[in-house]
């Protein structure tokens, strides 16, 4: 049985993630899933045996993902996931909410913005790099610990048996 191709959404996926230089196994600790599961997702299948079975990431997982690597709401849209480019959008609602704090009183009238539209735009822009880069931050030092935690269980074992 032939390998199945990829959806869209899977393909976009894969290459934003090649270009940004993070590794599957970075990604999927930043987004909370397992390695070979993100692997399967990108690959667009899973062995069973000797055989290939399709695989298609829930709205959600695909939403996630995107959000880990960077693709906005629009290019899932153009890669045919509505349904994943809403839920993008609402992590990205919940995300923003999360870092400004709530609005009590009514802010102060800024007479001239210091920022013109693009400075403004070059900030967020900015912003948004800082995040995903945070991410991958992350989830490398959680790799990491990860190994030191194999490392350290297994020195542990070893000294106790010998």
């Amino acid at each position: 049985m032939n390998r199945p191709v990829p959806p869209p959404e899977a393909e976009l996926i894969r290459l934003v993630r090649e270009a940004a230089h993070i590794t599957t196994a970075e990604a999927a600790v930043a987004a909370g899933m397992s390695k070979s599961r993100w692997s399967q997702i990108e690959s667009g299948y899973e062995t069973r045996g000797e055989d290939f079975k399709e695989v298609r990431g829930k709205r959600d997982t695909i939403a996630h993902m995107a959000h880990v690597v960077g693709i906005g709401p629009e290019r899932l849209e153009e890669a045919g996931r509505p349904d994943a480019a809403e839920v993008l959008r609402e992590i990205q609602r919940q995300e923003a909410a999360a870092v400004l704090p709530p609005v009590t009183e009514e802010p102060p009238v800024v007479e001239d913005d210091p920022l013109t539209p693009d400075e403004r735009a070059a900030s967020e822009a900015f912003i948004a790099e800082l995040r995903r880069r945070r991410a991958q931050i992350r989830a490398r030092e959680e790799r990491e610990r990860q190994e030191q935690d194999r490392r350290g269980n297994g020195k542990g074992i070893s000294a106790l048996g010998g």
